[in-house]
């Protein structure tokens, strides 16, 4: 059904020049939705999920620490190789 309703719009918008797409993206909403509620009732599914969420904020901890780091080497091969001249092609 999903898939159909896709379809029309953009059927209808490569024929008509109607602009569909927001509703496309409303009827990709219901698909999420319809995950959601999958989960909802495997119950082991739903015990990952929430394990999942429960680590979220200590990823963004480690991502941002990896930002860190990455931004540290950067400012420092900066420093490094600032004076290097590059070979200029002939």
């Amino acid at each position: 059904m999903i898939v159909i309703g896709t379809t029309i719009a953009i059927l209808v918008d490569a024929f008509t020049g109607f602009d569909m797409k927001k509703n496309a993206m409303v009827i990709r909403i219901f698909r999420i939705a319809r995950i959601l509620k999958v989960v909802k009732r495997a119950k082991m599914l739903g015990v990952i999920f929430q394990t999942f969420f429960r680590t979220l904020p200590a990823l963004l901890n480690i991502g941002a620490l990896l930002m860190l780091f990455l931004f540290i080497y950067a400012i420092l091969g900066v420093f490094l190789f600032a004076t290097i001249k590059t070979e200029q092609p002939e």
